[in-house]
């Protein structure tokens, strides 16, 4: 799809309405299945919708935005803590990392409310929490090791978990 007007920027944060015909008029040949949309939409979705309404001016509505996003993640999580990325039930550490930034991003935007931000930081904690103690069981994929080990270093640096850094060290380990 493509971005044409600044609704793109507020449809990209509804991702818990996807058969909507303004995603087709937006150039969205066909609606992936729900996981798959939290790997690809999700993580990259958000940061882009709001750096493009705030680069417009257009953050009026970035509040109830945002707090939605806060609880299309907490509904999607799992008990564990771990999310899905293309099918039911993965209970994988990757996806973790991989939605870890743009969860951090979001919730140190500024335009998350004290009810929103507390809800999205209990996703990370809890998010992270799972993945310091799981592992990857899918191969030793070193751009994948390397990524894990950023995103635990970056959240270590700014939460000062001793946990995800030492998980991070291990995986620096087993990459070299």
């Amino acid at each position: 799809g493509r971005l044409v007007d600044d609704r793109a920027a507020v449809l990209a944060l509804q991702v818990d309405r996807l058969d909507r015909p303004e995603l087709r008029e937006l150039g969205y040949e066909r609606v992936v299945p729900r996981a798959a949309w939290v790997e690809l939409e999700l993580q990259a979705g958000v940061v882009l919708a709001l750096e493009y309404a705030r680069r417009r001016g257009a953050t009026a509505t970035l509040p109830d935005v945002v707090e939605g996003f806060a609880s299309f993640c907490r509904s999607i999580q799992h008990p564990d803590g771990s999310f899905d990325q293309c099918y039911p039930n993965e209970h994988t550490p990757g996806v973790v990392y991989d939605l870890l930034t743009a969860l951090r991003y979001v919730r140190n935007s500024g335009y998350l409310g004290p009810r929103g931000k507390a809800e999205l930081t209990d996703v990370i904690e809890r998010a992270v929490h799972y993945a310091v103690r799981a592992d990857e069981l899918h191969g030793e994929v070193a751009n994948h090791l390397a990524n894990y080990a950023y995103e635990l270093y970056a959240y270590a640096d700014e939460t000062g978990n001793t946990e995800a850094k030492a998980k991070a060290d291990g995986y620096v380990h087993r990459l070299l």
